[in-house]
């Protein structure tokens, strides 16, 4: 997790453009594919366990984060969000 950082739950914050990924619409299916592979693998080396609700493992969400693409933001984010698990055999 070099690039990436647990936040708070359920949260994963990872750098977009360390892995040299443009946050745009047309990037999108990457997006969501690297955002799900970091959530897949943190979960796998260093799950997080909610307090209340124990069979909640993550995290759940990944904001990958980039370059502001308008004057006076801080940043710019993608939110990956989803309902199935990664097949790391076909990650695409």
């Amino acid at each position: 997790m070099a690039w990436a950082e647990a936040c708070e739950w359920p949260s994963l914050n990872a750098d977009a453009t360390a892995q040299g990924l443009s946050l745009t619409v047309a990037n999108g299916r990457e997006l969501v594919r690297v955002g799900e592979m970091v959530k897949a693998a943190t979960r796998e080396q260093a799950p997080q366990i909610h307090p209340d609700n124990p069979w909640l493992i993550g995290p759940t969400i990944a904001l990958l984060s980039g370059a502001p693409s308008v004057p006076h933001a801080d940043l710019r984010n993608a939110v990956v969000v989803s309902t199935e698990g990664l097949d790391w055999r076909r990650p695409d």
